[in-house]
């Protein structure tokens, strides 16, 4: 039990150094920053560390794969991705607004190839288990954690209305509408989906980690502008200590 609490906190180490240096690479500018509001983050901490989940590897994937989208590094964009999906389902809420952007900037041919990418490594990913484990499509499709999406619905008369669902697919919409988009608002829209889950849905801790770092991005974008941003964020941090600390935990 020692070696696999210690193997966990090593995996999930790595992962933060990840995001913390991809962060780095997106904002250097505000590289003191992003260590305070990412790499010190308690939610981070308390999610990772003190409970072991591993969300923090399919993020650090995902992060970079964001990273690599807005560099045009598509075969490296879609491996990460890819694997960041096959880590954990959650992680394609991101994907309608990584196509999105990639067709927005008219990098049609690079939005084909990391379609393309993105199924061959999922799938060439996810046979070898789906063969071997009876267990598998259960684990990752239908795990109660990961469908918290479909447990957050309510019946009128005979019809099950999911209001995320409504919300989720009008963010995208109204992002699909910018003629013009920059990474900047790329990066705060994909921010977004995770806060409306979070509000709209039943908040897991894992979901938390899948926040801060666009949470860090938005604080560190807007650090010069809006002491709001930062006040955001201590808020953000305090919710999240206090739920899971008094209430989640004790349910």
């Amino acid at each position: 039990y020692r070696d696999h609490e210690a193997w966990s906190s090593l995996t999930n180490f790595i992962a933060d150094v990840v995001i913390f240096y991809t962060l780095c690479k997106i904002r250097p500018e505000n590289k003191r920053l992003l260590l305070f509001v990412y790499f010190l983050s308690p939610i981070v901490f308390f999610s990772s560390y003190l409970e072991g989940q591993l969300d923090l590897v399919a993020t650090s994937l995902m992060v970079v794969a964001v990273y690599r989208v807005i560099r045009y590094d598509i075969l490296f964009a879609s491996i990460f991705f890819a694997s960041a999906l096959l880590c954990k389902s959650t992680a394609i809420i991101a994907l309608p607004f990584m196509l999105i952007y990639l067709w927005r900037k008219k990098a049609y041919a690079s939005l084909i190839k990391f379609s393309i990418i993105v199924a061959m490594v999922y799938i060439a990913g996810s046979l070898p288990f789906i063969f071997d484990s009876k267990n598998y499509i259960q684990t990752v499709f239908f795990n109660p954690q990961q469908n918290f999406i479909f447990n957050s619905g309510y019946a009128i008369g005979h019809m099950q209305l999911y209001p995320i669902i409504m919300i989720l697919a009008a963010t995208i919409i109204r992002f699909a509408m910018y003629r013009k988009i920059n990474s900047d608002l790329f990066l705060g829209y994909l921010l977004l989906p995770f806060v409306f889950l979070l509000i709209f849905a039943y908040p897991i801790p894992s979901l938390f980690v899948w926040i801060v770092p666009f949470l860090s991005i938005f604080v560190a974008q807007s650090s010069k502008k809006h002491l709001e941003s930062f006040l955001i964020y201590i808020l953000f941090c305090s919710v999240y200590i206090i739920f899971f600390l008094f209430l989640y935990l004790s349910i």
